[in-house]
Order: structure tokens, then C-alpha cells, then sequence
């Protein structure tokens, strides 16, 4: 396809991914046989990398997909862009306490002027969402809010914002944590027509549940009198 001059993307390398996620073992072979062709003096295209890198995650090898990714200047010299580095954020996002790779890739993005997209930021904020401290799902966010605030959505509208699934576990982290900023999530939700009518009503069972514990507790130890 290079030679050809069609460049490869995430939809053409499709098939590939269906094969190399039917064993375990297939994407490092793959690597092994890109490796060969490099060394055969053949251009390695990113999206050659990328697929590998995706069905790695997809496999549960993140630490792997991790490792082949600090060897992608090796043999490819385009270096990665921006959907190698959302495949490795998905693996992470999937990930209990994995905040510090999420924070090591969002550096390498930095580094090799890497521009993050509507995706990066959401993989990012389910990165963040995972560890006792949250924060930075929020910082994340103000800053997806800033990027994108001109980019035009597939839907016609303007603006970035979190995917459904993404805010909703924003949502229930918030609520989890007696945080108020989950009411102006579930507004925002409301606004941009994400069906949130049963997280609602959850939020607000919780969120009662909540404040009944907290009042009886009070009044268990004296502060009602």
C-alpha cells in the first residue's frame, strides 16, 4: 500500500487486528516478522505498529504493548502518533492503579509534539478515575474542554466533551465520594442528550443513602442534642 502511495490507517489494518487477537501469541510474531522487514530495508508504516500495539492491549499484554512501543523508533521511523498512543491508553484506561504509565505516555506525547485528541483525553480521565485520587480526571477534562472547544463533532456540534460511558463513571466516582461536581456532570449529560435518567435516579438514591448515614452517625455521637 506505502509503495503504492496509499497511506494504511486503523481501517485498513482491520483484518489484521481480527487475526492477531485470535492467539495470544500473534502480535509479538508480528513484531518479530516487521522487525525482519526493516532489517530488509522495507518502510514500516505506523499503522503497521499501531495495529500490533492495539491487539497487545486488547490481549491483556499492556506491559508488553509498553515495552514494543520503546522500540518503535527501531524500526519505524515516522515514530507514533496519535492513535499509537490512544491504543496504549485504552489498554491502561482498563487497568487498576495504572495512572503513572497513563502519565508516562501523556509525557511522551509532550515530548514528540504528539497532539492529543478527543479520545486521548477520555482514556486519560478513565486512567485517572482508577486511583484513590481523582483530580486529575477533572484537570483532564477542563483541559479536553479548552483544546477542543472549536473542533467539530461527528454530529455536527462543537466542542469536546467526555463519551457517556466515560462521564457516567465520573459520575458514580463523584457520588462514591460525597464530591458535588457530580450534579454539574449529570446537567452537562442532560444538555448534550446522554441518556442518564437511571444514573440519575441512582445518584440520587445514593446521594441521600449518603446523607441519612452521615446525619445518623451525628446523632449517634451527640451532635444532635
Amino acid at each position: 500500500m506505502s509503495k503504492a502511495g496509499l497511506v494504511p490507517d486503523s481501517s485498513t489494518t482491520r483484518p489484521l487486528f481480527l487475526y492477531l487477537t485470535s492467539s495470544a501469541a500473534l502480535p509479538l510474531h508480528a513484531w518479530t516478522i516487521l522487525t525482519s522487514l526493516h532489517e530488509a530495508g522495507h518502510i514500516i508504516p505506523i499503522a503497521a505498529v499501531n495495529v500490533i500495539l492495539e491487539s497487545l492491549t486488547i490481549l491483556d499484554q499492556l506491559d508488553k504493548a509498553v515495552d514494543s512501543y520503546k522500540q518503535l523508533h527501531n524500526i519505524c521511523t515516522d515514530g507514533p502518533n496519535t492513535e499509537t498512543f490512544n491504543s496504549l491508553l485504552q489498554g491502561v484506561a482498563r487497568k487498576e492503579k495504572r495512572k503513572d504509565q497513563a502519565m508516562f505516555l501523556a509525557a511522551e506525547m509532550a515530548a514528540l509534539g504528539v497532539k492529543a485528541d478527543q479520545l486521548t483525553y477520555d482514556r486519560l480521565i478513565l486512567a485517572c478515575l482508577r486511583e484513590d485520587d481523582y483530580e486529575d480526571a477533572f484537570r483532564y477534562l477542563e483541559e479536553m474542554i479548552v483544546v477542543g472547544q472549536d473542533k467539530e463533532n461527528e454530529d455536527g456540534t462543537r466542542g469536546w466533551w467526555m463519551r457517556g460511558g466515560t462521564a457516567g463513571a465520573l459520575v458514580r466516582r463523584c457520588i462514591v465520594a460525597g464530591d458535588e461536581r457530580a450534579w454539574d456532570l449529570l446537567s452537562e449529560m442532560a444538555r448534550k442528550n446522554m441518556g442518564n435518567s437511571k444514573l440519575r435516579a441512582w445518584a440520587d438514591e445514593m446521594w441521600k443513602a449518603r446523607e441519612d448515614g452521615i446525619k445518623n452517625e451525628g446523632m449517634n455521637m451527640g451532635w444532635g442534642l
